[in-house]
């Protein structure tokens, strides 16, 4: 399975989470062509280009935010991703050993 990370207004939100896939998935787990799309804007948006990948919507707090301190919005926003994908992976068999 090879996954793309998208945000419209991408303040860090599709690298954070890229990173962490990659820290998190098996070591053959690709993230750099598309077969699921995994949308992190708080409103679900899709680019035309992406033909028929499968999507899923992760609704992800802007860490560029300003209600809280910067350095808190990213770890809240880091968080949540990671959870989704911790439980993503796992019902996929793709979470690395040490991680499940």
């Amino acid at each position: 399975m090879t996954l793309l990370f998208f945000c419209v207004a991408n303040p860090g939100r599709s690298q954070l989470a890229e990173g962490l896939a990659r820290s998190l998935a098996a070591d053959d787990v690709p993230t750099d062509t598309v077969d699921l799309v995994v949308d992190l804007c708080t409103d679900e948006v899709y680019p035309s280009f992406l033909g028929s990948a499968s999507r899923l919507h992760w609704p992800t707090p802007d860490p560029a935010g300003h209600d809280e301190p910067r350095l808190q919005r990213f770890r809240d926003a880091r968080d949540c991703i990671k959870t989704r994908l911790v439980s993503f992976l796992g019902e996929e068999g793709l979470l690395r050993e040490a991680q499940s």
